[in-house]
């Protein structure tokens, strides 16, 4: 395998965004069917989309981290390359993406397939196997998905409506390129797709045709209704996902290697985003003490599912295909009863963000067990909380009960453990304790 492979195709999710939610493209587009694939045997994988205990040997690594964003100082602490330190943020970036990878690797499916289908690569992606190499193309455009850009892109794309989507997949697919990523979501779960062929039967009923990771070789649409604004999709396992246009999005698919959301060059974008894994439904999140609904998404603020498997898995769930052999039942039961609690039933994962501004408070409230990956201009932390606590961010600082918080910036961490605290921008550390007091504390003079 060669490295052209596991770089190509690494990031390219990491996509460029701008505009707003007011596209209007019926005006200067017309429907038409157009084409890039004739179906998805050769271009989509072979094997099915997996969870991260499929391959419990393989994690996101140095590797992956320094291949994505390089090995500078923000990266590596000490050494580079193979001799790589990372600094404790890049391994709290790791950890979040091997997080993210319990409930699947759809996104990089999309990504990969896409990425090596627009530049010409052999062999094709059908005759390639789960080798090593692959898998952590794979994780690597899991990754992509956790980046500012891509984020605001989607949400912005989720505000369009139906038709402007649908137009905007065929006006993409025009040059014989794949350059878009198709997000569809219903109220617990979320997936992404790769659009390669746009049909109409009339001016208000279209199929989007899409490689499905979770069933390769399966020659499957979303059918959109766009006279009623909805869209349905054959989901694995039988199920029918639907929705109307706030819970289908886009993505660009764009080479952005380099670009590295936790280094001192990422460009600040005045928002904190919390990345949410609940064995609760009942998460909650305000901002200024207003609650924010799920399923949520403006400019402002945005609460939705995160793309993956969540619950109600069955017997033809992901996982089930290693390389190019069907395991047995018995063995697929197994597989299902190991992931319990990462990425299946009574287990959801979300997306919360929030614009940060002088003034403004944004919390998130955690029912039960729970972690969550906190980003902000200031540094990628984490809360964990076995029984339930809060979390909430301002321009100040971050502050958290009821369980551990982990608030890391480049190569500087503090942790509260058990007791509510608040960690200031400049590393201030102020504990609530019992009595009432507060006790404050800063890190050593010369320590960044």
């Amino acid at each position: 395998m060669t490295r052209a492979l596991t770089a190509v195709a690494s990031v390219a999710l990491l996509v460029s965004c701008g505009g707003t939610a007011s596209i209007d493209l019926s005006a200067d587009v017309a429907p038409a069917d157009v084409g890039v694939w004739d179906s998805t045997i050769d271009y989509g994988f072979a094997f099915p989309n997996f969870t991260s205990s499929t391959y419990p040997s393989e994690l996101f690594n140095v590797e992956d981290i320094t291949i994505l964003f390089g090995d500078g100082p923000d990266v590596c602490a000490s050494g580079s390359g193979a001799d790589c330190e990372l600094t404790a943020e890049a391994t709290q970036f790791a950890q979040m993406v091997n997080t993210a990878r319990s409930w699947g690797h759809c996104e990089g499916f999309s990504i990969l397939a896409a990425g090596r289908y627009n530049d010409g690569l052999d062999p094709v992606s059908f005759e390639l196997d789960d080798s090593p190499d692959v898998l952590h193309a794979l994780m690597r455009g899991v990754a992509s998905q956790f980046l500012p850009e891509v984020q605001a892109e989607a949400d912005m794309w989720a505000q369009a409506s139906l038709r402007d989507k649908v137009l905007h997949v065929q006006q993409s697919l025009e040059d014989g390129a794949l350059d878009v990523s198709l997000g569809i979501y219903v109220d617990d779960a979320g997936h992404a797709l790769l659009p390669y062929m746009v049909t109409w039967e009339d001016e208000d009923s279209a199929q989007i045709w899409v490689y499905d990771s979770n069933q390769p070789g399966l020659t499957v649409s979303v059918q959109v209704d766009l006279a009623n604004n909805s869209w349905r999709f054959p989901y694995v396992g039988g199920q029918t996902w639907s929705g109307g246009s706030s819970m289908l999005d886009l993505v660009s698919i764009e080479d952005r290697t380099g670009q590295c959301p936790f280094c001192s060059s990422a460009v600040e974008v005045s928002r904190a985003a919390f990345y949410i894994r609940s064995e609760s439904p009942d998460v909650g999140f305000s901002v200024d003490g207003e609650s924010i609904e799920s399923g949520t998404v403006s400019d402002d603020a945005a609460f939705r599912p995160m793309k993956g498997q969540q619950s109600g898995a069955d017997e033809d769930s992901l996982g089930r295909l290693v390389g190019s052999q069907i395991i047995s039942q018995v063995a697929a039961e197994a597989l299902l009863e190991n992931n319990s609690g990462q990425g299946r039933s009574e287990v959801f994962y979300s997306r919360a963000s929030s614009v940060i501004s002088d003034g403004v408070d944004v919390e998130l409230r955690l029912p039960g067990a729970a972690a969550v990956f906190i980003v902000t201009d200031d540094g990628l932390h984490k809360f964990e909380t076995s029984s339930g606590g809060g979390v909430s961010v301002d321009t100040e600082g971050i502050a958290a009960s009821g369980g551990t918080l982990t608030v890391v910036s480049g190569n500087s961490l503090v942790q509260l453990e058990g007791v509510p605290g608040r960690v200031t921008v400049d590393f201030d550390v102020e504990v609530s304790h019992p009595s009432g007091d507060v006790i404050t504390t800063s890190l050593p003079e010369g320590v960044d």
